[in-house]
């Protein structure tokens, strides 16, 4: 028992001295707050900031959104020059002034290709996301620009968040950095030291 129990413990710790590849999260996260009106203020521009960030610190995004609020903070530090970015979402929320009907937009970046994305919702209400630029973009430096524009109706916008996904330069998903081969040879020995004895 005592040598499966050391086997157990030479695996964790070989887990935790092995480096991981895995993608880190950056997130810049903003409270707008202000209505769009298709007949006068009908758009609003911002940007993304990963690098920097703007300070924000535990946002609350609640009802209409979510029955219980679900808190962000602005996690940057982005590296252009040493991360690659490898994926990266956008989340704009909405609501009808008149109906209070919400909308959670989920705009994948790397699927954008030239044009805004128009979006109808809310039965009545049609927006418009626009100058939300590619990963490249994003990976020159740490920043992505949007508007919101309401083309139809009007719309109370109150969050946009962005989540992007990076990795250190030259890092691969596979093998993990080498942890996967750590912990196959600490098995295999631990394995040959049980049978030995």
């Amino acid at each position: 028992m005592k040598k499966l129990m050391v086997v157990a413990v030479a695996g964790v710790v070989a887990l935790a001295l092995c480096g991981d590849a895995s993608a880190v999260l950056y997130r810049d996260i903003d409270a707008i707050g202000i209505e769009l009106d298709a007949s006068g203020a009908a758009s609003y521009s911002g940007d993304f900031d990963i690098v920097t960030g703007d300070g924000d610190v535990n946002i609350g995004i609640g009802w209409p959104y979510n029955l219980f609020p679900e808190y962000y903070s602005d996690e940057a530090g982005f590296d252009p020059s040493g991360e690659s970015v490898v994926g990266a979402t956008a989340y704009f929320y909405l609501q009808g002034t008149l109906d209070l009907q919400q909308e959670e937009v989920v705009v994948e970046i790397a699927d954008l290709t030239e044009g805004p994305v128009v979006i109808d919702y809310l039965w009545n209400n049609t927006i418009e996301i626009a100058d939300l630029q590619l990963i490249v973009d994003l990976q020159d430096d740490g920043r992505v620009g949007y508007t919101v524009t309401a083309v139809s109706g009007d719309v109370q916008f109150d969050y946009a968040r962005l989540d992007a996904d990076a990795r250190p330069t030259g890092a691969q998903g596979v093998p993990d950095g080498g942890a996967t081969i750590a912990l196959l040879g600490m098995a295999m020995a631990g394995i040959g030291l049980l049978r030995r004895r």
